[in-house]
């Protein structure tokens, strides 16, 4: 049998989508909240495990956290009071939030299993707890909607079929997880589902989700915080359409 060509180079794509189809189709989850049915290689409490053992280096990286309780406890209050009507709350994720001290990044990140952080210089460009509850919320949206764990597991089947993560080996396997983490950006699909879910959880926990649209306007103008979460035209227009539906 002659094989031409392009045999040899099609059939090793096929190989490589036959391989990448058996393990996503291996480690489909049903998100209960969302009803998705995700590729996900970590168990929520495994998730738990990986954000909290990422939190410390994420905070050293810009600068550890701002040394004012008041501020601390503020983020974690409001963090707190979207968490508890939502199904966040009935969740196996333990949510947490702090401030990071650096004052000229612009962003906020959401660790898979709960550990969220704000920056210091974001925290200052939200003018009132319905601004800075808009962030909160968008950013449990990712965590509830598993977009991280999502995003990792499909990039590391580029690597290797080895895509379980050893909690066990700490330093080098957590070191590596961040990297990739912070490296990853949302898609439109992702955002679009936070902004969803966030809208949701500031009405319920009695805040105004309208400005939800406002803060992430005035974010689109911000390179750190439009690379990690792009703010298109399309995702504002999704916004404006869920806030008026969930009104309705």
């Amino acid at each position: 049998m002659k094989i031409t060509k392009t045999a040899f180079i099609i059939i090793p794509i096929i190989v490589i989508v036959a391989i990448t189809c058996h393990f996503i189709f291996r480690k489909k989850q049903i998100n209960p909240v969302t009803g998705k049915a995700q590729a996900i290689s970590l168990t929520p409490e495994q998730e738990v495990a990986v954000g909290i053992a990422c939190a410390p280096q994420l905070a050293a990286e810009f600068g550890g956290l701002y040394p004012n309780r008041q501020w601390q406890k503020k983020i974690k209050a409001i963090g707190r009071k979207l968490v508890a009507p939502s199904p966040a709350a009935k969740s196996s994720y333990q949510f947490d939030f702090h401030l990071l001290a650096d004052s000229q990044a612009v962003c906020t990140y959401a660790l898979p299993g709960g550990q969220i952080f704000i920056t210091l210089g974001m925290f200052k460009k939200l003018k009132t707890d319905d601004d800075l509850a808009a962030v909160l919320s968008h950013a449990i949206g990712h965590v509830i909607g598993r977009h991280a764990s999502e995003k990792l597991f499909k990039t590391k089947l580029l690597q290797t079929s080895n895509d379980s993560i050893n909690l066990h080996d700490s330093a080098r396997q957590t070191s590596k997880y961040l990297s990739n983490f912070m490296a990853m950006t949302y898609d439109d699909e992702d955002e679009i589902e936070a902004d969803a879910l966030s809208i949701q959880y500031m009405a319920k926990a009695g805040y105004d989700p309208k400005v939800v649209v406002s803060v992430f306007e005035m974010l689109k103008e911000n390179s750190d915080m439009s690379l990690k979460h792009p703010v298109t035209t399309d995702r504002i227009e999704k916004m404006k359409e869920a806030i008026q539906k969930f009104k309705n």
